[in-house]
C-alpha cells in the first residue's frame, strides 16, 4: 500500500469512527455530514470524495467483502462447490474484519430499524450483493447454477448472516461477544447452504505420513482429516519443558484429548474463571470460541489430539488472536 493509499485509508476509518460517535451520542437525524467531517478534521467537500452520504458510512466494508467473495469464487480449489466457497469467504471475512462483529453492526441495525433511510440503503446494499455475487457463481459453476438459482444461494448467504445478526443484537440479555457473534453467523450460514453442499467422499490417513506444521501457538501440529463444514481432527505436541504462546481463537471451537505426555493447561474466557488444569493421558477438555488459552509440556513432553469446529480456517490469519498467559513462552 502507497503512502497516499494509507493516508485514505486512515481518513476514511477516521470518518466511520467519528460517525458511529456522533450517531450513539447525538442521534442519527441530529448528525449533519458537516459534524462528521469537522470530527474527523477534514473539509465537508473532502468528506464526499469517500462517501456519497451519511447512510454510506454505516456500511464501509460491504464492498470489500462482496470482492472478497468474488475473489474467493475465482480461487475456488477443485474440490469445492458453491456452498463451500461461500462458506470459506465468509469465515475469512469474519476472522479479519470487526464490521459484522462489533459496535458498528449493533449500531447500523438499530438504526436500520429507526431510520427509513438506512433500512432502504441497507436493502438495497443486500441486494446488489446477491446479484452480483450470484452472476459470479453461475459463471464459475455453469453445470450446477444458472442466474437464478446463482442469486437464490447467494441470497440464502445474506439472509441468514442478516438474520442471525438481527436476533443477536436484538437479545435483551446484553450485547454478545464478537467471538459469539462469528460462532452463530457460521452456524446459521452453514445451516442454511446445507442444500447445496456437496456430498463428501471417504478419507482416511496416518500419523506417520501427515504433514507437519506449526500452530499459531508454537507447538507442532500434524492435521489428520476434515469433514467440510463440520470439524477437523489433528495431532499437537510440545517437548519437554517447551510452553506455548497464549492465543484466543476467533471462530472455531476446540475438544482436546492427551494422549501422551504430561503438562498443563490454563484458560479464562468472559463466561468462565480463569483456571489451570492438569494435563495427562486419558484427560479431555474443551476449548470454546473466544477462550484465552496456553499449555506447557513436563518432563517428557506432552501429545494431544483435537477436534476443531468448524475445521481450521485454510486462510487463517486472524483466527488465531495473541492473549495474555500466566508463563513465559519458549515456542
Amino acid at each position: 500500500m502507497t503512502l497516499r493509499e494509507r493516508k485514505r485509508a486512515r481518513t476514511r476509518e477516521a470518518l466511520v469512527s467519528a460517525a458511529v460517535d456522533l450517531f450513539e451520542r447525538n442521534g442519527y437525524e441530529k448528525t449533519t455530514v458537516a459534524d462528521i467531517a469537522a470530527a474527523a478534521e477534514i473539509g465537508t467537500r473532502t468528506f464526499f470524495s469517500y462517501f456519497a452520504s451519511k447512510e454510506e458510512l454505516l456500511f464501509p466494508s460491504s464492498d470489500a467483502r462482496v470482492r472478497a467473495t468474488v475473489d474467493a469464487i475465482a480461487s475456488r480449489r477443485p474440490d469445492e462447490g458453491p456452498a463451500e466457497v461461500l462458506v470459506r469467504a465468509l469465515a475469512e471475512a469474519a476472522a479479519t474484519d470487526d464490521d459484522l462483529t462489533g459496535p458498528m453492526a449493533a449500531l447500523r441495525i438499530k438504526l436500520m430499524r429507526e431510520v427509513p433511510t438506512v433500512l432502504g440503503r441497507g436493502l438495497q446494499i443486500q441486494l446488489d450483493a446477491q446479484r452480483e455475487i450470484g452472476r459470479h457463481l453461475a459463471a464459475a459453476y455453469p453445470d450446477e447454477l444458472d442466474e437464478v438459482s446463482g442469486a437464490a444461494l447467494a441470497g440464502a448467504l445474506i439472509g441468514a448472516v442478516s438474520t442471525a445478526l438481527v436476533v443477536l443484537f436484538d437479545d435483551p440479555s446484553g450485547v454478545p461477544s464478537p467471538s459469539a457473534v462469528r460462532s452463530a453467523v457460521r452456524r446459521a450460514t452453514s445451516l442454511a447452504l446445507r442444500p447445496w453442499s456437496r456430498p463428501q467422499p471417504f478419507a482416511t490417513s496416518s500419523l506417520s505420513d501427515a504433514m507437519v506444521v506449526t500452530a499459531p501457538d508454537g507447538s507442532v501440529v500434524r492435521p489428520l482429516a476434515a469433514v467440510r463444514g463440520a470439524g477437523s481432527f489433528a495431532h499437537f505436541s510440545l517437548g519437554a519443558g517447551e510452553v506455548s504462546r497464549a492465543v484466543v481463537h476467533a471462530t472455531v471451537h476446540e475438544i482436546w484429548y492427551v494422549v501422551a505426555g504430561e503438562g498443563e493447561m490454563w484458560r479464562s474466557s468472559s463466561s468462565s474463571p480463569a483456571g489451570i488444569v492438569a494435563l495427562r493421558p486419558g484427560v479431555c477438555l474443551t476449548i470454546p470460541v473466544g477462550t484465552a488459552f496456553q499449555f506447557r509440556a513436563g518432563a517428557v513432553g506432552l501429545e494431544v489430539v483435537a477436534v476443531t469446529m468448524p475445521p481450521w480456517p485454510e486462510e487463517a490469519d486472524g483466527e488465531a488472536r495473541p492473549a495474555s498467559g500466566p508463563w513465559e513462552p519458549s515456542v
